[in-house]
């Protein structure tokens, strides 16, 4: 593997990799296990958040022989350091950025099969993600997505002399290119045509993403499950994501032993 800094364990190793866009470069951990050739799924974070709150599930799918590839979104969080501006990130910058992760995996001969895993904002990257990338991906796993990100800001600011120049929201400075570029954004013609599994998770007292936004991916996807937390919000909490990142792994194992994805 033609990467830098290594850290190991019994049973897997850490590996910076660097993901590289025509204008940023981001650096990546691949948590990897012990093997030379092993599937490997992508995480997606949410807008603000530290990419490292994955790090725990990471290492739980690597010890289980799932390698994960974790990065931070060009100025999608304080986390970032890769110096690419926060306020001229968007949707659609994210996704260039996951797009350059699966173009980099798909380089390398150790990725058996790629996956994807996204969190709110994360999970809507990942999805029209999957929709360009449908032949390579095997399976995806969304936690509230954010499919009504466009619904919401365009309800917002219907009008363009609306759109605000800046808008601090989670430690994100949002420039105006971000609300801006979501104009005609219509999820739902976007997404839902992956024909690969595609396992959905949401809080039933989700303030911030509404419920009927993952009942409609559901039945839009032709394979999909979803698993409704009925105490559980926007963020889950330790023992809702203890059981998130059991299932999705059991999600993971079962499509690679040729199996029913949602047999757990």
């Amino acid at each position: 593997m033609p990467f830098g800094g290594v850290f190991s364990s019994n049973t897997m190793k850490k590996i910076d990799f660097p993901i590289i866009t025509r204008t940023r470069a981001i650096l990546g951990t691949l948590y990897a296990p012990e093997k030379e050739k092993f599937p490997v799924v992508i995480f997606c974070h949410a807008l603000g958040a530290d990419v490292s709150h994955f790090s725990l599930t990471a290492e739980q799918f690597a010890s289980g022989g799932v390698g994960a590839l974790l990065f931070p979104f060009a100025g999608g969080s304080p986390f970032d350091k890769s110096l690419f501006p926060m306020e001229k990130m968007t949707v659609f910058t994210e996704e260039e950025d996951l797009n350059a992760a699966i173009f980099a995996l798909l380089k390398n001969d150790f990725a058996e099969q790629i996956f994807l895993f996204g969190a709110s904002q994360g999970g809507l990257v990942a999805a029209l993600s999957a929709e360009k990338f449908f032949e390579k991906i095997s399976g995806m796993v969304l936690l509230y997505p954010g499919f009504c990100i466009a619904d919401h800001w365009n309800s917002r600011y219907p009008r363009d002399e609306d759109l605000p120049p800046f808008l601090n929201l989670w430690g994100v400075t949002l420039g105006r290119e971000y609300f801006s570029s979501l104009r005609g954004f219509r999820v739902f013609e976007e997404v839902g045509n992956f024909q690969g599994p595609v396992l959905i998770f949401h809080g039933a007292k989700d303030p911030l993403v509404p419920l009927p936004y993952s009942e409609a991916a559901q039945k839009r996807y032709r394979r999909a499950r979803l698993i409704v937390y009925p105490e559980e919000g926007h963020g889950f909490s330790k023992e809702g994501n203890k059981k998130t990142s059991a299932l999705s792994l059991a999600f993971f194992q079962n499509i690679l032993a040729g199996k029913d994805p949602f047999a757990f």
